[in-house]
């Protein structure tokens, strides 16, 4: 197979230039209502009474709904057990801001705004957490447990030379995205639920859906558009669950955008961590023992918390090796936001940790930071057999941790001077970037169709939405290659329960490698299926080879004009459509890990405490890169994310209540605030899970 030669742009880019796009808000429809939500106004509340009354004789109200409207189990997450109200009943506990008690829909959002201030609840208080700190004075016990251990961590520290302890601090993050959560839902002439709005995770929504409101999958049908930013956020619980119930209940098409408010004090944010590590070396400089504790204050609903803080412990030792080590985590239920997905899924603070216990090691013991990290780095026996369990798959043909290190220093090039008055440094930092492959239970099993018109262009069929990373662009490009055509012989459909075909969630970077895996597989099918009909109609034996609208012999004589075959199997009635199948390499749960490095310049001033990053400079292994400028946007937009995390996002709650409610307070870095320059670096050395 040739280099690909890619279409510069990807494909939703002119579209977006330009505000053509449409995200799930910009949608109506005749008759269209607007639904509003009543978010509970105490929390540790029993919620004795829920009085609607006054609320139904309001201008234009259509329906309010309760949680004695659902026909359902009531309980809505994104892994089972589900345990997550969809509204909370009479009865029932409100445990954090973003719990709902009802639904007003109305002719208007002003009408059923101004109808949900007239619903009257009637609240019992209950002493319940709302830190860390509190659920532990209360005695209350941890809800999740998990640790996993190799060789005798006392042991490993006896016999280290140094021993080094700190804690770790990590804030609640606001995913940011500049499209609130939103949608609209409506049923069709046959009695399907039709919901249109920003998902990540098709599969999962659909069951979710299905189950806590009592409607069959065959009868729920979900779509997404545009995804004005995801990041991780948008697998989780939002409006999808109101909107089905409103379609549900009025039989009416409707609305429902949360304002920015709703939008931060009701949405997922990324974990809030308090992480203890201790790390044993020798004298020599090698690595003994590696200890990570990980204390979580969790939310009323586990949403993905014990996912990535299960991810956080499996990086005790990074991508290095260790003779003992132990990972342990707890999580305790508290009342603030759902943890969800956000860009490393937990993998990123275990990173972030255990090389700044690197940078400590080799300070105290006088050893280069790029030296000891090298000195240390696990090879691919050890990489992959970690701990048992580790779950880990090394996708790349070695261990190339020192040639992305390599790279990135190679691009730094000469740290920049300090300022006058000013002090400068840099830090240098080795990880493994995780990864899916296919091999993750609930994401296996990514299917692709591809059909070819009768003349001779193509549709591709993909379940995953596009979230703004550009997998339009990479399925499409990848069709080309396959089938040799031009710019305009493909399409594209995708983010449709119903007519797409089966794929697990969009995230954890896998797409790329899932989609391409299956889209090579539909491509070799529907090149055979050309190939046994050129057969049929030319009554031969001998091998066709379908590529580039030609039919050839294996000489390389042509066969048949491509043209006439076209008509003669359209009066035939012949079908041309493959569907593409991949399901990763090991029924073992396991992830792609790849190595990634990163440089930061950085300048202090002592006086004030500021502190500027100057340049930054990021490099993966990537394998083959199928679309550089999509690959490249990634790797800048995650820089840039982390770097507002580390230098002034901060999402706060008092008593669970946001003190950072917009961006009024909630700082996100703006163009006057990254870095000089944020560069990025590729390392592309084959892997054996790309498509190519």
């Amino acid at each position: 197979m040739q280099i690909m030669k890619t279409n510069p742009f990807r494909a939703d880019a002119v579209q977006k230039v330009k505000g053509q796009t449409l995200y799930a808000a910009d949608y109506t429809m005749p008759g269209m209502l607007y639904a509003k939500t009543l978010w509970t106004e105490q929390i540790n509340a029993v919620i004795k009474n829920i009085d609607t009354y006054e609320a139904e004789k309001m201008p234009g109200v259509e329906r309010v709904i309760t949680a004695k409207d659902i026909k359902g189990t009531n309980l809505a997450n994104i892994f089972l057990p589900y345990d997550r109200p969809v509204l909370i009943p009479i009865g029932g506990k409100a445990c954090f801001a973003g719990d709902s008690l009802a639904l007003v829909v109305a002719d208007t959002e002003e009408h059923a705004a101004q109808a949900v201030k007239k619903i009257r609840v009637h609240y019992e208080p209950f002493e319940g957490p709302y830190t860390l700190e509190e659920a532990k004075n209360m005695g209350i016990e941890p809800y999740k447990c998990f640790a996993y251990k190799k060789g005798d961590i006392e042991q490993g520290f006896r016999e280290a030379d140094y021993v080094f302890e700190e804690t770790f601090k990590f804030p609640m993050v606001e995913h940011a995205y500049l499209e609130t959560e939103c949608g609209f839902a409506y049923t069709d002439g046959t009695g399907v639920v039709n919901l249109v709005f920003g998902s990540q995770n098709l599969g999962r929504h659909h069951r979710m859906l299905s189950e806590s409101l009592g409607i069959s999958n065959a009868r729920l049908r979900i779509i997404s558009p545009h995804v004005g930013g995801g990041f991780g956020g948008k697998h989780s619980i939002s409006v999808q669950n109101h909107l089905v119930l409103a379609a549900m209940v009025t039989g009416k098409p409707v609305k429902m955008v949360w304002s920015r408010e709703e939008s931060f004090f009701a949405g997922c944010k990324r974990h809030d961590l308090v992480c203890t590590s201790r790390l044993g070396v020798t004298n020599e400089g090698k690595i003994k023992a590696a200890h990570l504790k990980v204390e979580s204050p969790g939310a009323p609903y586990d949403g993905y918390a014990t996912a990535t803080i299960t991810d956080t412990i499996q990086y005790t030792l990074g991508c290095y090796s260790g003779e003992h080590m132990l990972g342990e985590m707890e999580i305790y239920h508290c009342a603030k936001n759902e943890f969800g997905a956000f860009r490393g899924f937990g993998a990123t603070e275990g990173t972030h940790i255990f090389e700044v216990m690197m940078d400590i090691a080799a300070r105290t013991l006088g050893i280069d930071p790029y030296e000891f990290r090298l000195k240390n780095v696990a090879d691919k026996d050890e990489i992959e057999n970690q701990y048992e369990g580790a779950p880990w798959m090394l996708t790349s043909a070695d261990i190339t941790a020192k040639e992305v290190l390599d790279k990135a220093l190679e691009i730094a090039g000469t740290p920049p001077s300090p300022s006058p008055g000013k002090k400068s440094g840099r830090g240098i930092a080795l990880g493994m970037g995780m990864y899916g492959v296919g091999d993750q239970r609930g994401s296996r099993g990514s299917s692709v169709d591809v059909k070819m018109f009768y003349d001779g262009t193509v549709n591709v069929r993909v379940g995953v939405p596009e979230i703004g990373w550009g997998v339009t662009g990479v399925a499409m490009n990848l069709v080309r290659e396959w089938l040799g055509l031009g710019e305009e012989g493909v399409t594209i459909s995708y983010g449709d329960s119903h007519t797409a075909p089966r794929h697990g969630s969009l995230g954890f970077s896998q797409a790329t490698v899932n989609i391409g895996n299956a889209i090579i597989d539909a491509c070799a099918k529907l090149k055979s299926q050309i190939s046994k009909e050129a057969q049929r109609l030319l009554d031969t034996e001998a091998s066709i080879e379908y590529h580039g609208g030609k039919l050839t012999y294996q000489n390389g004589a042509n066969a048949m004009d491509f043209e006439e075959f076209l008509y003669e199997t359209y009066l035939d009635g012949s079908n041309f459509c493959a569907t593409g199948w991949f399901r990763g390499y090991s029924p073992r749960n396991r992830s792609g890990i790849t190595y990634i490095a990163g440089v930061a310049d950085v300048e202090v001033d002592e006086e004030t405490g500021e502190v500027i990053c100057r340049r930054l400079v990021n490099v993966h292994d990537l394998g083959r890169i199928i679309h550089y400028e999509s690959a490249r946007g990634q790797m800048v937009g995650g820089a840039l994310m982390a770097h507002g995390i580390a230098m002034s996002e901060e999402f706060l709650l008092e008593k669970g209540r946001p003190v950072t409610p917009s961006f009024a307070e909630y700082l996100i870095p703006t163009s006057m605030d990254i870095p000089d320059e944020n560069l990025v670096g590729f390392v592309e050395v084959p892997a054996r899970i790309g498509p190519f």
